[in-house]
């Protein structure tokens, strides 16, 4: 058996000793990785290794999900409801859309909070506008999500890259090419990702994931 699916075995049965059951569709919190990691240890390795020492994202690579995640079925049922608007409010007064056009950097941090194994990605694009005012040449960041396995993941629940692409062409107004590409900040800039530093934002982000969570879960 390969050093890779040793590990995942062992992550696996340290997560199931402290009661985390780890099935596809199903999601671990950090808490409970590094629970499950305070005496994990490689067996048959040859390696003395603490699961502790290692990092905390690359202990969470070995958790087991789903290529569909099926917990995020019901994310935009659970997002259309008047609570969840509400700290989509308190985020930004000045008001917002929707969890897709607006608020999904918020959404994307607080799942973020919630699917330890994910990773924050962009989508680059130019709308029309941009592109017939030439005052815009290059692709820009026009929306945030994660990624989680090969799905991702945003305000409309769970989508290939092609899909999302063709939704955002045919209802957001990009043209010409898109992509999506992991989140960077030195790279990324845009008046909507600088609002992920403020106290308010901070706030909603933690009240959003606790929401998330709770309501996902059931």
């Amino acid at each position: 058996m390969r050093k890779h699916d040793i590990k995942k075995l062992v992550l696996k049965r340290e997560l199931e000793k402290i009661g985390v059951t780890v099935v596809k569709g199903n999601f671990v919190k950090k808490s409970q990785i590094k629970k499950a990691l305070v005496r994990a240890y490689i067996p048959g390795t040859g390696e003395d290794l603490q699961y502790s020492s290692l990092k905390e994202r690359v202990a969470a690579k070995y958790c087991i999900v789903a290529e569909k995640p099926t917990m995020f079925s019901k994310l935009k049922k659970v997002l259309s409801k008047d609570e969840a608007y509400a700290i989509l409010d308190s985020a930004f007064p000045e008001g917002v859309d929707t969890w897709v056009a607006g608020g999904c950097y918020l959404l994307a941090r607080a799942l973020m909070r919630i699917v330890p194994n994910a990773e924050l990605m962009v989508l680059m694009g130019l709308t029309k506008e941009q592109e017939q005012a030439k005052e815009i040449t290059e692709p820009q960041p026009e929306h945030v999500l994660i990624k989680l396995g090969s799905s991702l993941i945003d305000g409309d629940g769970v989508s290939t890259e092609r899909a999302l692409i063709r939704r955002w062409k045919k209802y957001e107004g990009l043209v010409g090419k898109c992509w999506v590409e992991p989140y960077n900040p030195a790279k990324h800039k845009a008046d909507y990702l600088d609002l992920g530093n403020t106290p308010t934002f901070k706030k909603a982000e933690v009240t959003l994931s606790e929401y998330l969570e709770k309501n996902l879960k059931g």
